[in-house]
């Protein structure tokens, strides 16, 4: 032991006092040490597995050092088992020691542990503090949904919530969302399905028809996708599918919608509350209405808005329709005046309010309009419009209209270029409330049902249309297909705003066998005036009458006659597929005339019954049945059957076509080609005939050619193109890192799919994905994908915001136009338009409305590289040879682990060599003679000598070890390392010795000391 003129109990006193101080200048003048903790520090954020650490061995001895576990350097296979077990099993390694040093080692490695010894970034993090590496969630077993859905004023509205996050067997999160549809005639029935909000087809196809009652609460469920019912009694339990896209594995979750015929979870809002809500508990006389509604964005000037009419209730319980139309200033787009109208004229009011907005479109302030007295909000701070009103025995009424609290989102408030996230993708149409000059023509552009059918209805998308005075009014054109003679129509016009009238008198349009318009009258018998053509078009005259009682004609263009340039009527139908025969002998061939569906869907059928002559001149019926493929549109399996459904044949032939609708190839069952040799595809059938086997070639048409059998063209949601536009959005926040948003999944054929009931399963769904530049946050990319998982080829566009969130750059360059994106799915084409996005500035508040049951189940930490590197220098401080010589070093190795309360009975505590040996020189015991006893002798001499409770605070822990080094004084160990010869020569902490004589001091490496001896 070296001689110090200082005790060890003081020097210990001494280090106690800051160990981590006298630890970091130890470090930085320790070669050995200072070295290890510089290759640390490189190469610690690179390792990411257990076999990474073993192989560094540099490392590897600074994480051991750090955890007290210097000793078992040499035993890998110890400290791969505990690198590589999770810890938390009770068959690892470290559980299964109860060594409370190894637990520490392996927990602190749990990342590791419970991946099989790798993880995908390093457990090494930067900075003195601990960071979480990962979280791991219960899977979700229930997403609850606690909402009110608009009220059963209106039909066709929808409803999309913000996702909430569930999670899988395999804790991988998936953004789930629902968008909710009412039917469009019974405004209780609503579908709801659940989507992947990132757009990542993780959720499986679903699709559920919920029917509410009259108070509200839900009353059945229907299961669109496999018919089934879901029972009326008890909780609203829909199951929907996750699949996690790594292990392929699903899982079912439930959707909560609370239960049968109680409030509490999903209801219906028990009062109008589409877009104006009229606050009315019953049927007494109205006194007040809560409106919600979005006016025109700020971008225009003198625009007009009028909301949807809403039942009032007078003293004597008559009802009215009120609506109130709001009209903004000329010059400050922020100033809207606002007036109540009677749609049914059975109420009159000169009331006049002017409402201010902010920027944001939240509401300012009110003044009345015509008195200019300020309106002040109500006790609430609600905004107030108090409207008198009076029906025609001049009874007056006062009812309040209330648009929200001042400042604050939630009643009426005015767009701004960022709507609120879900909005989905809507089919292009009129703006509703533009001004515009005053309408003279229109042109309408539409296709009508089938020719086939008889006693159709169709009522076209309204169209804005601006009278004498500029305002606007919405016109819808219903056709009504004759009962007798499906190429007859009346068509009348309908205003459908109850802002105008509209005369009467309707038309009779005659198509041809083509489909194009032939002719237009009256339908007045009295009458029966021809139209007159205007230069080969075919216009009929539209009377419009605004509430002043100015009236205007307004031509409106069907077309020109024989041309398929406005108005026409789809001829595809089963009955149109000819088959020609020449004659009444045994047919060989037959050659098809055919326009099969459009590819909007799958797996849609088409029958093709073509007259036959068999081999004793006898005539058959033989339907050839085209079957669509499951997952490609654009392909068609076809087979022979008699008129009774039966097959005809063995043979089956599988056809494609382009995506134009016209023929591309064809093979047999087998997947041999059919040549087209003959300029044609002829598909030979071998026909189990009356007469007998025959076989007979159907031509079905040249490749490429319009001619034949073709397939017809893709009708979108807007009845003629699939054109789609997307409103402005906000996509996420200026502050935000790996930002993703995906708009609400939308059918763009969702007109043709409503009038011909094509299931949910089968129909096409798009989204417009978002996605942040991880390199550089301002910019985002968009482009189209199926959220359910088709395959989709798509554009892309570019988009740079700048700091307050606007949009800046469009692909680089300064614009605000952004280029429409081209998609392609299964084998349609469809463009959708993007208004300019935008970023807040704030963050977003998540939504509430779907919570989910996942809960965290564990947790891992990294280990942090400053932490690590602290300990070690400690260890490395405590090891060195004066502390250890002196016993100063297991002292302070002994305060701190003790002091970390890691070490509470004494199992743990004889786990640890070093504490052992403290506790066996503080009770008498030479460490060297208890060291050969048995264990169980060594618990017994110390099991009564141990009180863990005198252990517990600073102070005793401390008078312990320095019981330790008195007791060192007094019976000081013998050394087993042998004199060395720098010993010899005073080569340790002494600057006595022989080495004094060569003028080398203690701090003298071991190279100056030779070199000074030599």
């Amino acid at each position: 032991m070296a001689i110090s003129s200082v005790s060890p109990v003081t020097q210990y006193l001494t280090a106690v006092k800051d160990e981590d101080t006298a630890a970091a200048t130890y470090a930085q003048t320790d070669a050995t040490t200072k070295r290890e903790i510089a290759e640390f520090q490189k190469d610690a954020p690179s390792i990411t597995s257990a076999s990474q650490l073993l192989k560094n061995y540099s490392a590897l001895q600074v994480v051991l050092g750090a955890y007290g576990l210097s000793s078992i350097a040499g035993e890998t296979a110890v400290i791969r088992d505990l690198l590589t077990q999770d810890p938390t099993s009770s068959t690892s390694l470290a559980a299964k020691s109860g060594n409370a040093t190894w637990m520490a080692f392996a927990d602190a490695f749990k990342v590791w542990g419970q991946n099989g010894g790798e993880s995908t970034t390093s457990p090494f993090t930067s900075g003195d503090t601990t960071q979480v590496l990962s979280t791991t969630y219960t899977p979700t077993q229930t997403i609850k949904m606690d909402t009110t859905l608009p009220a059963a004023n209106a039909t066709g509205q929808s409803y999309t919530t913000a996702a909430v996050t569930a999670y899988d067997a395999s804790s991988e999160a998936h953004q789930v969302a629902l968008k909710w549809t009412q039917d469009s005639s019974n405004p209780l029935v609503w579908t709801v399905s659940a989507y992947d909000a990132e757009g990542n087809a993780t959720v499986g196809a679903n699709a559920y028809q919920v029917t509410f009652n009259a108070n509200g609460t839900p009353a059945s469920v229907l299961n669109t996708l496999t018919g089934e019912a879901v029972t009326s009694t008890g909780d609203v339990n829909l199951p929907i599918s996750l699949t996690n896209l790594t292990t392929e594995k699903s899982q079912t979750v439930n959707l909560d919608l609370g239960t049968f015929g109680t409030s509490g979870g999903v209801t219906l809002a028990a009062s109008p509350s589409s877009d104006v809500i009229g606050t009315v508990t019953s049927q007494a006389a109205t006194t007040a209405v809560s409106l919600e509604s979005t006016l025109p964005s700020a971008g225009n000037l003198s625009q007009t808005y009028t909301t949807a009419p809403i039942s009032i209730y007078d003293s004597s319980l008559a009802s009215h329709s009120v609506a109130l139309k709001w009209t903004q200033d000329s010059s400050n787009p922020l100033l809207w005046t606002v007036s109540p109208q009677s749609t049914d004229g059975t109420l009159s009011s000169t009331s006049s309010y002017q409402v201010l907005f902010n920027s944001d479109g939240t509401p300012a302030s009110v003044t009345n309009a015509t008195t200019g007295a300020s309106v002040s909000a109500d006790s609430y701070g609600v905004l107030t419009l108090p409207m008198t009103l009076t029906n025609s025995s001049d009874q007056s009424q006062t009812v309040t209209f209330s648009i929200g609290a001042a400042d604050t989102a939630g009643g009426v408030t005015m767009a701004s270029a960022a709507c609120q996230v879900g909005s989905m993708i809507t089919g292009t149409g009129s703006v509703v409330g533009q001004t515009g000059s005053t309408t003279t023509s229109l042109s309408l552009d539409t296709t009508l049902p089938t020719s086939q059918g008889t006693g159709q209805i169709y009522t076209t998308a309204p169209v804005t249309v601006y009278d004498t005075q500029t305002n606007a009014h919405a016109l819808t054109f219903k056709w009504t297909q004759d009962s007798s003679n499906p190429l007859l129509w009346t068509v009348t016009a309908n205003g459908t705003d109850g802002t105008a009238s509209v005369g009467t008198t309707s038309y009779q349009v005659t198509f041809n066998a083509d489909g194009t318009p032939a002719s237009v009258a009256y339908t007045d018998p009295t009458t029966n005036l021809p139209v007159t053509e205007n230069s080969g078009s075919l216009d009929i005259p539209v009377t419009l009458t605004d509430s002043s009682g100015n009236t205007q004609t307004i031509q409106t263009s069907l077309g020109t006659a024989g041309q398929a340039d406005g108005v026409i009527v789809t001829t595809s139908s089963s009955s149109d597929v000819s088959g020609t025969v020449s004659s009444t002998a045994t047919t060989t061939a037959v050659t098809l005339v055919s326009t099969l569906p459009a590819a909007n869907t799958t797996n849609q059928t088409y029958t093709a019954p073509v007259t036959v002559y068999d081999s004793t001149q006898q005539a058959q019926q033989v339907d050839l049945k085209w079957t669509q493929d499951s997952s490609n549109p654009l392909q068609w399996t076809v087979t022979a059957e008699d008129g009774s459904g039966n097959s005809l044949s063995t043979y089956s032939y599988e056809v494609t076509f382009n995506a134009n609708g016209t023929l591309d190839t064809a093979a047999d069952s087998t997947g041999g080609s059919i040549s087209a040799a003959t300029g044609s595809l002829n598909l030979p059938f071998s026909l189990n005939l009356p007469g007998g086997s025959q076989t007979i070639s159907f031509n079905i048409g040249a490749p490429g050619g319009s001619t034949g059998v073709t397939m017809a063209p893709v009708v979108a949601s807007d009845g003629s193109k699939t054109n789609l536009t997307l409103p402005s959005t906000t996509v996420g926040t200026v502050s935000g890192t790996g930002q993703s948003y995906v708009t609400t999944p939308f059918d763009p054929n969702e007109a043709w799919d409503d009038a011909n009931n094509v299931p949910s399963s089968s129909r096409t769904y798009l989204s417009v994905k978002m996605v942040q530049n991880t390199s550089s946050p301002s910019t985002w990319q968009a482009y189209i994908i199926d959220p359910y998982g088709s395959a989709v080829t798509s554009s892309a566009v570019n988009l740079t915001f700048n700091s307050s969130g606007a949009l800046m750059q469009v692909n680089g360059s300064y614009s605000q136009s952004i280029p429409s994106l081209q998609a392609s799915v299964k084998g349609v084409t469809y463009t959708v338009n993007l208004q300019a996005p935008s970023l807040s500035t704030s963050t977003i508040s998540p939504s509430e409305t779907l919570t989910s049951d996942s809960t965290v189940s564990n947790t891992v930490d990294g280990i942090s590289v400053g932490q690590t590197l602290a300990n070690f220098e400690k260890t490395q401080y405590e090891n060195n040879t004066a502390n250890q010589d002196s016993g100063v070093g297991d002292a302070l190795y002994f305060t701190r682990t003790m002091g970390a309360g890691k070490i509470t009975d004494l199992a743990g505590l004889m786990s640890d060599s070093t504490l052992l040996k403290v506790v066996e020189v503080v009770n008498g015991y030479d460490p060297d003679q208890f060291g050969v006893l048995d264990y169980d002798q060594q618990v017994r001499l110390l099991q009564n000598k141990v009180d863990f409770s005198k252990l517990k605070t600073t102070q005793q822990i401390q008078q312990y070890a320095e019981r330790y080094l008195a007791m060192l004084q007094i019976n000081p160990p013998s050394t087993d390392k042998p004199a060395s010869m720098m010993d010899l020569f005073g080569g340790g902490s002494s600057n006595s010795g022989i080495v004094s004589l060569f003028g080398a001091g203690s701090s003298s490496s071991s190279s100056s000391l030779y070199s000074s001896m030599f």
